[in-house]
């Protein structure tokens, strides 16, 4: 875990832009500039954190996941992969549909959602979830780590 706030920043002076558009070192730093030393031990910063995405569904923060890693994407530092004439969806509440990806030949509406903000295009969507998969799996170690003298087993069965 990086220590400084902010860490794709420092990531971004560290590299030249050469160095960045042939796979940087700090793609971490980039996709996930909110998991920081400074950041997550100040206060209750870490227990907020795990409140509220321990609250609600990915979904709600499907779009700022997105955004958090702008800097990488702007720099070239992170580079999506592109699928085109397809539309991932990132609505849904089971695992069934959240990601779901249509065609524009089975999905009319596809495209529409894209350009509307209601939809990713695959790429994006894929970052997303890459995002959301190790954001959350960092949390649950966490709460492991801090319930590390209870019974984990007992507290999903209840």
């Amino acid at each position: 875990m990086p220590p400084p706030h902010r860490p794709d920043f420092e990531a971004f002076r560290k590299e030249s832009a050469h160095v960045k558009s042939k796979g940087t070192k700090y793609r971490d730093h980039y996709i996930w500039p909110y998991i920081n030393i400074e950041d997550l031990a100040q206060g209750r910063s870490l227990l907020i954190f795990i409140n509220s995405r321990g609250r609600h569904p990915p979904r709600m923060f499907a779009h700022a996941d997105f955004e958090a890693a702008s800097l990488g994407r702007v720099t070239a530092a992170i580079m999506l992969p592109f699928l085109n004439v397809h539309t991932m969806y990132l609505d849904g509440e089971v695992v069934a549909t959240y990601g779901r990806l249509t065609s524009w030949d089975e999905d009319e509406d596809g495209m529409d959602a894209v350009f509307q903000g209601q939809a990713y295009q695959p790429g994006e969507g894929l970052m997303i979830l890459e995002i959301q998969q190790k954001l959350l799996t960092f949390l649950v170690q966490c709460c492991q780590a801090i319930l590390h003298d209870l019974d984990l087993k007992s507290l999903a069965d209840g």
